[in-house]
């Protein structure tokens, strides 16, 4: 008999046995967080597949990054998918009975939407490095051959001339940037982030004025 109370009490407890309502919402979390890992699985094998075209399939100029960004923008497509998930789903947080569980979500989603933005970029990062590096080498070689001529005690007229060219050269090389993003990309990756955030952040809010002025 008491085995059976004590069953009956936890059931009654849990967010299903409180209330039709509450049952109803425990599903339909539960229903989320199966279409959230079925949606993540996607996102990600998209994001790995351009990560390896970048690094395997795309041929990279140093200097001519605008056909390169494509591998930015389609990260930025994979995160407004995550971040809008994210605003909608902060909209539970105005009646939910389990808000760790809504808040776990949202930090999910967030997450996901980082990821998402890097994941596809990941390949074509790899492939400007190593291209970055490999000509940076090969400059510091040049210099190094133009300075050891420079400073020979037999050098001719005209030893080193080359080097304040190659110093230049280094320079711009060394400024070459690693990932695909340029700033419109991180400007709306950023509002969108804020967008997620601050939907969650206001629904927080709402919440609380309810619950104060609410009887």
């Amino acid at each position: 008999r008491q085995v059976i109370d004590l069953a009956a009490d936890g059931f009654a407890a849990s967010p299903i046995g409180r209330s039709p309502h509450d049952a109803v919402q425990f599903v339909l979390i539960m229903v989320l967080f199966a279409l959230l890992a079925s949606r993540a699985r996607d996102s990600l094998n998209s994001g790995r597949f351009f990560s390896e075209i970048g690094r395997e399939h795309t041929e990279v100029s140093l200097f001519d990054p605008q056909p390169l960004q494509v591998f930015g923008r389609r990260g930025l497509r994979l995160s407004l998918n995550w971040f809008l998930g994210s605003a909608f789903a902060s909209l539970l947080a105005l009646d939910a009975s389990a808000p760790g569980i809504v808040a776990g979500v949202i930090v999910l989603t967030l997450g996901l939407g980082a990821a998402s933005l890097v994941i596809p970029a990941r390949g074509i990062h790899a492939a400007i490095r190593d291209a970055k590096h490999a000509e940076l080498a090969r400059i510091r070689t040049d210099l190094e051959r133009e300075g050891a001529a420079l400073l020979a005690p037999d050098a001719r007229d005209g030893a080193g001339s080359r080097v304040p060219a190659l110093v230049a050269y280094e320079e711009r090389v060394s400024a070459v940037r690693e990932w695909p993003f340029d700033a419109s990309t991180l400007v709306r990756f950023t509002a969108l982030a804020a967008l997620a955030t601050g939907s969650w952040l206001g629904g927080a809010i709402v919440e609380r004025i309810l619950e104060m002025w609410v009887p």
